[in-house]
């Protein structure tokens, strides 16, 4: 994984996105089509724990709002990432977009992330809605999330410039999360929908 200057010149963030300039266009946008599905998938989960729940307590529609704010992050973030290499601006506003989206796509949107991630997995084990191994995975998921905010006090330090701290650790236990709690999901949903068809009206 190759290290993004995080806090570098201008000169610096240039030869970095001329040297990256398809590959960021990629990355750019596919973090559109990525937050609308993920989206998707954060609908389907508020609703499931909704039916799931005894009673509402609130943390499917909390859980719902962090993920409207994690998707609306992710767009913006992809926006500012294509923005950088579809068109050249001046040394003084690519310092600072590029900060912008690093901010963007680092900080701003593992906040929200680790809210929605905490709030499902909180809803789950409150009412007994998913196994134990998929909610606490979901605790130690918005644990690696809100760490790699941390990196908006440090910028230079550990939490920004490790890989392992700040992007490949946290980003795989989102993806090992989601991709649980969605096979979860489906099967869960799946056996309701046949227990409701077979059983009397």
């Amino acid at each position: 994984m190759s290290r993004q200057p995080q806090n570098a010149a201008a000169s610096e963030v240039g030869a970095y996105l001329s040297g990256r300039h398809q590959a960021l266009l990629i990355v750019g946008w596919l973090g559109f089509p990525l937050a609308a599905f993920f989206l998707w998938f954060a609908v389907g989960l508020a609703a499931f724990l909704r039916r799931t729940s005894a009673q509402d307590d609130g943390l499917p529609t909390y859980a719902l709002i962090a993920a409207a704010f994690t998707a609306a992050a992710a767009w913006v973030g992809s926006a500012l990432t294509t923005s950088l290499v579809f068109a050249p601006i001046s040394p003084g506003a690519l310092s600072f977009v590029w900060g912008l989206q690093a901010l963007m796509n680092v900080v701003l949107l593992g906040i929200p992330a680790a809210v929605f991630i905490f709030a499902c997995a909180h809803s789950m084990r409150r009412h007994g809605s998913a196994p134990a191994w998929l909610v606490w995975l979901g605790y130690v998921t918005a644990a690696g999330q809100a760490f790699a905010t941390f990196g908006l006090f440090y910028p230079t330090g550990f939490t920004l410039d490790s890989a392992v701290a700040a992007g490949v650790l946290p980003a795989a236990l989102l993806v090992l999360w989601v991709g649980s709690a969605s096979v979860y999901l489906i099967v869960a949903s799946g056996g309701n929908e046949r227990a409701g068809a077979v059983s009397p009206a």
